[in-house]
């Protein structure tokens, strides 16, 4: 069994701690490592481990949480819950959060088993289309072969979780107001 990685639009509970969304996989295109992975190929509500940051439950460090995935025709996600009562778990958590807040994009990879694929071609290029897949662990990287990973949602420890639009709108409206209150407007 050769394990490979890769670098889902949910609902989360309000009342979750630690818990968020994001999309690990996009479909139909051509990844950094030239695979092309078809919608179906994740099995929906499959429950998994978020494994350590960039890969490194593969060498013995604890996943940080646990997600199911969910797909539609254009992406694949996972709604899941940080470990936050585990030092691991909320150490990932308050990185991810921080990574968040302050605008930058945090990316995830995925680590599976290939059930299903051929060789084929798209854009001229040789590819591995992907067509049914065996998740391990979805975890976060710096970043991963896939294109659009991403939180799509976090909760605030208090707070019910935020979208990247309204996190980003509060920003910038708290922004707006440090500068009026600095006569800048």
């Amino acid at each position: 069994m050769v394990l490979e990685r890769k670098a889902v639009s949910l609902e989360l509970k309000a009342d979750e701690a630690g818990a968020f969304t994001a999309v690990f996989a996009t479909f139909d295109v051509i990844d950094h490592d030239g695979d092309v992975t078809l919608p179906g190929a994740f099995d929906q509500g499959a429950r998994i481990p978020v494994g350590a940051y960039g890969h490194a439950s593969r060498d013995g460090e604890l996943p940080v949480g646990a997600a199911a995935i969910a797909s539609d025709t254009s992406t694949a996600s996972i709604a899941g819950r940080f470990f936050i009562d585990t030092p691991h778990g909320d150490a990932a958590y308050r990185t991810i959060k921080n990574l968040v807040d302050e605008g930058v994009r945090q990316e995830w990879s995925y680590i599976f088993t290939i059930e299903d694929s051929e060789r084929g071609e798209r854009d001229g290029r040789p590819v591995r289309i992907l067509r049914k897949l065996k998740v391990h662990s979805v975890d976060p990287v710096l970043a991963g072969a896939g294109l659009g990973t991403r939180v799509t949602a976090i909760k605030t420890r208090g707070e019910p979780a935020m979208s990247d639009l309204r996190a980003q709108r509060i920003r910038y409206g708290v922004q707006r107001a440090k500068m009026r209150l600095r006569g800048l407007r």
